[in-house]
């Protein structure tokens, strides 16, 4: 539909009304399982904005004839939260992505972006992981910096990643993050991240 202004007549945001069709369900042929909680989309959509999907929508993939199809390990938010973005090609409103549901996740805005990040990359949306990375980015501090890196160097966040080490690598920082029992188990975890994380401040230092 068209609407009239003094200017002619302009069509209404796409974004906005795919996020109508996605909120009123219309024409949905697409459904999917997670945690018990069943959500439907359209399978175009998909997999015009996922190479994932399209494989596994229209490709020879088991899912192809799959009326529902099971995600497992992908909280039934962060799966929403996804889907906002791929109808409207932007970050969804907490506020508005929690609404009425019902939801074991201590949702924050930090939380949510971590998660929404793995799923980006999992389901090769590099927008979306790049927006999550931008925000991540801003709360980087001495209690979330050793878990961004860790979730950035797992899932190939360049830029989250590059922030995470830069703000290590300040001399006043890396005095505080390396009380952290993050830091301390991240030799465990992640030996080469932590090898990196150390010549990385080892550089910083020679520098100044």
């Amino acid at each position: 539909m068209l609407r009239s202004s003094s200017l002619g007549v302009f069509p209404h945001s796409l974004a906005e009304e795919f996020r109508v069709l996605l909120e009123s369900q219309e024409e949905t042929d697409v459904t999917f399982e997670l945690e018990g909680e069943i959500i439907s989309a359209h399978r175009l959509i998909l997999a015009c904005c996922s190479p994932v999907f399209r494989a596994e929508l229209f490709g020879s993939m088991v899912e192809t004839n799959c009326k529902c199809i099971k995600i497992v390990d992908m909280k039934p938010l962060v799966f929403r939260g996804m889907l906002h973005y791929m109808y409207t090609d932007s970050l969804p409103d907490i506020e508005d992505l929690v609404s009425g549901v019902t939801s074991d996740m201590n949702v924050s805005s930090t939380i949510l972006y971590q998660h929404l990040l793995v799923a980006a990359d999992r389901y090769a949306l590099e927008g979306l992981k790049a927006l999550c990375e931008m925000r991540l980015r801003k709360t980087i501090s001495v209690d979330t910096v050793v878990s961004f890196l860790a979730l950035a160097d797992q899932h190939n966040s360049i830029f989250l990643k590059e922030g995470c080490l830069e703000f290590i690598a300040e001399p006043k920082n890396f005095v505080k993050v390396a009380l952290t029992k993050e830091y301390a188990s991240l030799g465990n975890s992640c030996p080469l991240l932590l090898d990196e994380l150390r010549r990385k401040v080892e550089s910083a230092a020679n520098e100044k």
